[in-house]
């Protein structure tokens, strides 16, 4: 859905500096590979009423994601001093009529669905929920749950709600690659890395001489799970969870608030897999009460990962997808030789532990720039 971004627009003595000069020249650069384009070019305005001295900028871009991408990003933020220091401006992105009902559709349009498909799943042959019939443990139950049951259902509401326009945003932010490489490095080396760091404080060195004695199995186990987590469990799961319900949460309640009730329903929709996987109700209900907090934490951290790489399904789902293939029984716990459950509990404490520096050192912000405020989700 269009979204435009506003300038009121006042210059000094009403003389361009040098500096506003050079902003005009490099400006265009930055925003064209985010399909930004001018509407209006320093116009000046008739004032019907009030007092509105200087002149407007109008651009329009195609929806309010990509507006905040250009605007945070390397290119442009290298420029913007030019702006800043030569001209006195009110910036502002706004959506039109159309985007800000979409806004406001309910989220339990996609709740909905995403419960009925996955209680559906329960019912699945058991055979499905075997491990062994794909790489890394994984099943094909697993896999159905989470492209059917979160991928699939927040494409389907937002092409109803949204139209093409949305199903185009939510693609880009799902699948959109080109994020700094530290974010892919935060994803994927840090959880292995902090794990390493705390069983070698917790187990002596025996742990890591298990690593070097089973390196095979890095390339064999490890690289496998994590390769099915990441394209075919976590970052489809991520589309639902962060890419449509929290990114909208996230534009009425905030950051932190989202990632509170986005860990209710989260951890309400992995009830159904959690007895498939066991058979027992008594059984999913002690795993899933000892797990909640964690499940909180890991929401922070993706909401934080999301809002910090520019609003990156992808990178929030690196971070999940190698937390899996940590604890799977084929991944880093048999490389490193410890039994799953205690590697499930250290990463639940990392988890934890990282999920509450984050939101005290962000403030609760979660990596989202107050000016970002109006929202990732069309």
């Amino acid at each position: 859905m269009t979204t435009y971004l506003v300038n009121h627009l006042r210059i000094p003595n009403g003389v361009p500096s040098p500096q506003g000069l050079e902003y005009l020249e490099r400006v265009e650069g930055t925003f064209l590979p985010y399909e930004g384009e001018w509407l209006v070019l320093d116009a000046q305005v008739e004032v019907l009423e009030g007092a509105r001295p200087g002149s407007v900028v109008l651009m329009e871009f195609p929806d309010m994601a990509t507006a905040k991408k250009w605007y945070f990003s390397s290119e442009y933020q290298e420029i913007v001093h030019l702006r800043t220091d030569s001209t006195i401006s009110d910036l502002i992105l706004v959506d039109p009529v159309d985007a800000v009902v979409d806004h406001q559709t309910p989220d339990r349009h996609v709740l909905g669905v995403v419960y009925a498909t996955t209680t559906a799943l329960v019912f699945v042959p058991k055979t499905l929920t075997e491990p062994g019939l794909l790489p890394g443990g994984a099943t094909p139950h697993g896999i159905l749950e989470n492209v059917l049951g979160s991928a699939v259902p927040a494409f389907i509401v937002t092409a109803l709600v949204s139209g093409k326009a949305g199903v185009g945003d939510l693609a880009r932010r799902s699948f959109g690659w080109r994020v700094p490489l530290r974010w892919y490095a935060i994803s994927l080396l840090g959880p292995p890395l902090i794990l390493l760091i705390a069983i070698a404080i917790l187990y002596g060195l025996a742990p890591l001489r298990a690593l070097a004695q089973n390196w095979v199995l890095l390339f064999t186990a490890f690289l496998p799970a994590l390769a099915i987590m990441i394209v075919l469990n976590n970052v489809a799961e991520e589309i639902g969870w962060t890419g449509f319900v929290f990114a909208r949460f996230q534009d009425r309640h905030g950051p932190l608030r989202a990632a509170l009730v986005t860990t209710v329903f989260f951890w309400l929709f992995h009830v159904p897999s959690f007895y498939v996987e066991t058979r027992s109700w008594a059984t999913t209900a002690l795993v899933l009460g000892i797990f909640l907090l964690p499940h909180l934490g890991s929401r922070v951290i993706t909401g934080w990962l999301y809002n910090s790489a520019g609003f990156s399904v992808l990178i929030a789902g690196l971070f999940p997808s190698m937390h899996n293939a940590i604890v799977n029984p084929t991944g880093l716990v048999a490389v490193v030789g410890l039994p799953q459950f205690e590697v499930l509990v250290i990463m639940a404490g990392i988890v934890v532990l990282a999920a509450a520096i984050i939101a005290i050192a962000t403030r609760g912000r979660l990596g989202l720039k107050r000016s970002s405020a109006a929202g990732a989700a069309t």
